[in-house]
């Protein structure tokens, strides 16, 4: 038997009633909702044939997740476990696969190995100039 922790927001005695499990009406169950994402069949096709050749593991990694979402059968915090990702993540990826569909998940904001601006010619000349005139040690 499975057993559902309840919330009654009428008074005490509905509480002790819930939680004691006698005459719950009135009473809500209380948990996580279940993570349910709204794929056409076009979206699905596209993600298994995704999943069945990956660019690469962050590619895969995100498009389980996006496969496992909508299933609706796991909440977020089920997502992020089974990914190892922290919640935010997971919501972050779902965020740019509604706004985007599978490219907008699978884009890169920058590409990997770009270069750091630290690395410039200006900003190289500024910073020589600082050590030189004694503003910083290194």
């Amino acid at each position: 038997m499975q057993t559902f922790l309840l919330v009654c927001l009428n008074d005490k005695r509905w509480i002790d009633d819930c939680l004691y499990q006698r005459d719950v009406s009135g009473c809500e169950a209380m948990g996580r909702r279940r993570t349910n994402l709204a794929m056409n069949t076009a979206q699905r096709a596209e993600l298994l044939q995704h999943l069945r050749t990956p660019a690469d593991a962050r590619a895969k990694e995100r498009l389980q997740v996006v496969r496992r979402a909508a299933g609706g059968h796991h909440t977020l915090e089920d997502l992020a476990r089974l990914a190892g990702r922290s919640r935010s993540t997971i919501q972050v990826w779902l965020a740019k696969f509604a706004a985007g569909g599978l490219a907008g998940l699978l884009e890169r904001d920058t590409p990997p190995g770009s270069a750091s601006p630290i690395g410039e010619r200006k900003v190289q000349t500024q910073l020589l100039a600082g050590l030189q005139a004694g503003r910083w040690r290194t």
